[in-house]
């Protein structure tokens, strides 16, 4: 029956090629058009068994007519050959599936089409011997000796590439117009990204995946069709960095390759780090040589696919505003008298955090002028929390040396004040189990949420995640903890100055207050977030501020304001988490007090924590006044279809637009308003209406202004274009309009602020109040 079988497929093939060759499918440069479709993975396996069976028949038994046949195979046979195949079949990475031989059975290919000449055996090595040297030393990378790295003077970060090679006969009658080369992380190749060639039967492939790569060689003919080889796979090694070549750019890679200590794996593909554009000061900004040129973007915007920019340098000028992408420029300074880029810019990091939090901003990129410190900062903080080994944080942290950075990076003494071991022994202070879990603290003590961290961590991570970053501890921000003593609360003017909330600790006898419910005695450290300006290497936290818990002193760390990371930074008041002291908390209720005093240049405080030490697990605190959970962990939400509706005002509250100075203008400043969150806010689709006051009063040029071309409204960093088709004619009456109706958007779990952007031109614009309705 199986001789049966391959007869009639022999005479089906001359009878095919009698009549002529058979139209190729075009492949489409974003379908691919592959034997790895949803559709086959409901294949009868029974049919693949038989056909593999037969394939493997050796090449010496096969005749001269029966080869002739299966060259002549048209396109449309091997599809549906390659149709027939099993999903399992399809996506196994097995070293048989990885075999070159253009007679292998296995993996059914255009009969004599193509034939892959690349030995895809054989590991590839996209780092460069000098990096693959570096990246193989065994030591510990905080100690290596400098003369083992790059002296950040030249373009030595890009990766080798990776060749492909191929022979192809083309289809009967068909002349070649040019070849390409597709290929992705994803067996289907949903993901890939199309490199053109020329009519040369090779192509050099950059910036490709660590592991497993996937691809197809296309043949594009002069008469608009196309053929196709079967998909394959290389292999690439797994050793990260996974750097990549940006032309105009130095210092690239992708954070995501690196195992993490829980066993799980960033994801690739989702967070890279840069230079920024124009980042030479040494030299002449050259296009592919400090300033970006069209196959950089291309890469950027085409390959990488980035949709967010974050820039945390304090200049626009190194902004890529590349086509399709939204910028965000988080300021970080360089310089002042802080210890470190962290002390000088925890607001701004905070900032970081949030919009890598939420997922629609991915793929991203950070940078800021050469990739180095400031991003630096950004990538240890990132690879500390997600569990990456606190060996390799110091290795990610010296490969920007391979960069054109003009200038070498040390570790130690020489590096001066922006060492990264200043940034890794103040987090090694912090309480936690492990570097990662203290990264975690040190992060909650800068006020940002859980949940906030929590998202980081679930985005980029693929895997097991990052654990037992949660050992109970309380963190709360200043407008959750208990005021005492006639203390009030101080509201951030939305700059990077200060926190949204602080208050001022200047006097003995006003202060802040927080209770801990602890299941079990435990010995715990006492943070808080302070600002100030003052760099002082003589003056003493505890004299500034002191703590109690329930009545009781606990063990200070006495250190100064510079010890302690307080500092000027151009003029204003710099934000650190400071450890004020250990207690030995007993089982059951217990009360932190924090004090100020009343000498000059008093110290403001804008969270105050408690964690076990080596990650005990601390208990609870209550949300009110006093604190039962953590406030900033959100409430569950409702169940779908709950008859209560939940309605939320918030007017004239946090942050709101109160006086005339609070406004929208034509061309004005601020050009938008932010409202707090409150924390028990459940998550859910809620409809924003607004309040609102202009200058002037009603006339008909107003009424016919549609509202939808005045505002936006974002959550946090996801901002939704106004929806209402209403006028201000609909909804005013007079010079004002009480809460119109204006969009619908949806409030995720942990969301934090919600902000009304002004976008159009014309009158003053005075809001009053924002309300939000669940639907």
């Amino acid at each position: 029956m199986k001789h049966k079988s391959r007869l009639v497929v022999l005479f089906a093939s001359l009878a095919l090629a009698a009549c002529g060759p058979v139209k190729p499918t075009p492949v489409s440069s974003n379908t691919a058009s592959d034997p790895v479709t949803e559709t086959s993975q409901n294949t009868n396996t029974s049919e693949v068994v038989e056909t593999s069976e037969e394939e493997k028949t050796s090449e010496s038994s096969k005749t001269s007519e029966q080869k002739t046949s299966s060259e002549q195979k048209t396109s449309s046979e091997q599809k549906t050959s390659s149709e027939q195949k099993t999903s399992s079949s399809q996506t196994k990475t097995s070293s048989s599936e990885q075999k070159t031989s253009s007679s292998q059975a296995e993996t059914p290919v255009q009969a004599g089409t193509f034939e892959i000449t690349t030995d895809l055996n054989e590991v590839k090595k996209i780092h460069t011997d000098r990096q693959a040297t570096y990246l193989a030393y065994t030591g510990d990378y905080a100690t290596m000796n400098a003369n083992d790295y790059p002296g950040g003077t030249e373009f030595l970060s890009d990766p080798n590439s990776v060749k492909l090679a191929w022979n192809h006969t083309p289809v009967s009658g068909k002349t070649v117009k040019n070849y390409a080369v597709k290929f992705g992380m994803k067996a289907d190749l949903s993901d890939a990204y199309e490199v053109k060639g020329t009519t040369a039967k090779s192509i050099d492939l950059i910036n490709v995946w660590l592991g497993t790569n996937y691809f197809k060689v296309i043949a594009y003919y002069t008469d608009g069709t196309s053929a196709a080889s079967d998909i394959k796979t290389f292999k690439v090694d797994e050793t990260a960095p996974r750097n990549l070549k940006i032309e105009g750019l130095t210092n690239c890679r992708d954070l995501g390759g690196r195992k993490t200590e829980d066993g799980g794996t960033i994801k690739q593909g989702l967070l890279y780090r840069t230079s920024g554009n124009n980042f030479q000061t040494k030299s002449s900004n050259v296009e592919g040589k400090g300033k970006i040129n069209a196959a950089g973007k291309e890469e950027m915007t085409n390959h990488l696919k980035v949709k967010t920019e974050i820039n945390v340098n304090g200049s626009t000028s190194y902004n890529l505003n590349l086509s399709g992408t939204t910028v965000k420029d988080f300021f970080m300074d360089y310089g002042g008298n802080a210890a470190h880029h962290f002390s000088r810019n925890a607001e701004s990091v905070k900032d970081y955090f949030e919009c890598i939090a939420n997922a629609n901003n991915y793929p991203a990129y950070f940078h800021c002028r050469i990739g180095t410190d400031r991003t630096g900062l950004c990538s240890i903080l990132t690879n500390g929390l997600l569990g990456v080994p606190l060996n390799e944080v110091y290795q990610d942290y010296l490969f920007s040396n391979f960069g054109n950075i003009e200038e070498k990076r040390y570790i130690g003494s020489a590096a001066g004040q922006d060492n990264i071991e200043n940034y890794c022994n103040q987090i090694l202070a912090m309480e936690g189990a492990t570097f990662k879990n203290k990264v975690y603290n040190m992060l909650l003590a800068c006020g940002l949420s859980r949940s906030t961290l929590d998202s980081v961590i679930n985005n980029l991570t693929e895997g097991t995640k990052a654990q037992n970053n949660d050992a109970g501890q309380v963190a709360l921000t200043a407008d959750k903890l208990t005021l005492e003593g006639g203390q009030s609360l101080s509201k951030g003017d939305g700059s990077r100055n200060n926190p949204d909330n602080y208050v001022v600790m200047n006097s003995s006898s006003k202060g802040v207050s927080l209770k801990v419910n602890a299941e079990k005695a435990f010995k715990g450290q006492i943070v808080a977030y302070l600002g100030n300006s003052d760099y002082s290497s003589s003056k003493k936290i505890e004299n500034y501020v002191s703590a109690t818990v329930s009545g009781n002193a606990i063990t200070k760390k006495s250190q100064t304001f510079q010890e302690a990371g307080m500092g000027n930074v151009n003029n204003r008041v710099n934000y650190y988490p400071v450890i004020l002291g250990t207690y030995d908390f007993p089982a059951g209720e217990s009360v932190v007090k924090v004090v100020g005093s009343a000498n000059s240049n008093p110290i403001n405080l804008g969270t105050l924590c408690v964690f076990g030490a080596g990650g005990d697990n601390v208990g609870t605190t209550d949300p009110v006044t006093p604190p039962t959970t953590d406030p900033t962990e959100p409430e569950t939400p409702p169940a779908t279809g709950d008859a209560t509706s939940y309605e939320l005002a918030i007017e004239n509250t946090v942050d709101g637009l109160k006086t005339s100075s609070d406004r929208f203008t034509k061309n004005g400043n601020p050009a938008y308003a932010t409202w707090n969150l409150p924390a028990d806010i459940k998550a859910g689709k809620y409809t924003v209406a607004i309040s609102a006051k202009l200058t002037q009063t009603n006339n008909d040029s107003h009424n016919s202004q549609t509202i939808s071309d005045k505002y936006t409204v974002a959550v946090d960093d996801v901002t939704t274009s106004v929806t209402t088709t209403s006028t201000y004619g609909d909804l005013w009456t007079g010079t004002e309009f009480k809460y119109g109706d204006i969009v619908d958007v949806d409030i995720p779990t942990g969301a934090k602020q919600i902000k009304l952007n002004w976008i159009g031109s014309g009158y003053t614009t005075y809001v009053s109040g924002i309300k939000l309705t669940s639907k």
